[in-house]
């Protein structure tokens, strides 16, 4: 049984107003003591009432990454997220990995390492850093999709080219699934070139048109000249007869 003691110059301490667990003060002398308000922990228990043991289980990321992704505390084998990081970025989430300011950060970090084992491209730079399997599948919300546990991802590739992956975390294993179907949009300078080969081609079959349209009014307006000419070759031949004719008659009449 622990005594109840005030000490101090001024007698402001005790050993008993800390903070309680189980209703024991400091969660009992196994774990630690009251000093003035606060408890001093035992080795191996930690937080405001020595209720925690002292280790990172449950804060510490797979793949290596540093506890709470560097972004807050364990604290009871939970992160306590920094409100706000030097970036003013506001974090949350198991391990401190989901940003409400910077949305797709944790999916900027896995989006090599689904292009290196779903999509199987040549740079194995990107694939040096994978410490997890990706899996693949013919549609993103196939092999037990959860909308409430996983978070969608969306990437571009080096084509600009679109695809989708999607991770969770399942008893602190990082789990992936990749899409493998791209999503290709029409290239930039093919659709450049194509504009200016249909603009070309339709210049050039306006030309034609034109030349057609041009010769067919010549070919017509060249007939009409002839027939016009013709008509005034035959108009002055018969106007020569008709003149000869009448001198035959005067004379026949003298």
């Amino acid at each position: 049984m622990c005594f109840q003691l005030i000490f101090g110059t001024l007698c402001e301490c005790d050993n008993f107003s800390c903070k309680r667990s189980n209703d024991l003060v400091c969660s009992g002398p196994e774990h630690g003591h009251c000093n003035c308000g606060r408890c001093v922990c035992q080795p191996g228990w930690t937080g405001p009432s020595c209720n925690c043991k002292d280790t990172n289980i449950g804060c510490t990321p797979p793949g290596g990454l540093p506890v709470c992704n560097g972004r807050g505390t364990c604290e009871c084998g939970a992160c306590n997220c920094t409100a706000t990081t030097p970036e003013g970025h506001i974090y949350r989430g198991r391990y401190c990995d989901d940003c409400a300011t910077c949305e797709g950060k944790r999916c900027t970090e896995l989006k090599d390492c689904v292009e290196c084992q779903v999509h199987k491209i040549d740079d194995l730079s990107k694939c040096i850093n994978c410490s997890f399997s990706v899996k693949s599948v013919d549609d993103i919300t196939d092999d037990g999709y959860d909308s409430e546990e996983d978070t969608l991802c969306r990437g571009k590739d080096d084509d600009d080219c679109s695809f989708q992956f999607r991770y969770r975390y399942v008893e602190k294993v990082l789990t992936v699934w990749g899409q493998r179907k791209k999503e290709c949009g029409a290239n930039v300078w093919a659709v450049v070139f194509g504009l200016i080969g249909a603009t070309v081609l339709i210049g050039l079959l306006f030309i034609i048109v034109w030349k057609v349209l041009t010769t067919i009014h010549d070919q017509r307006e060249y007939a009409k000249f002839e027939k016009e000419r013709a008509q005034s070759k035959w108009d002055r031949v018969r106007s020569l007869s008709l003149g000869q004719e009448s001198t035959v008659k005067m004379g026949q009449g003298t």
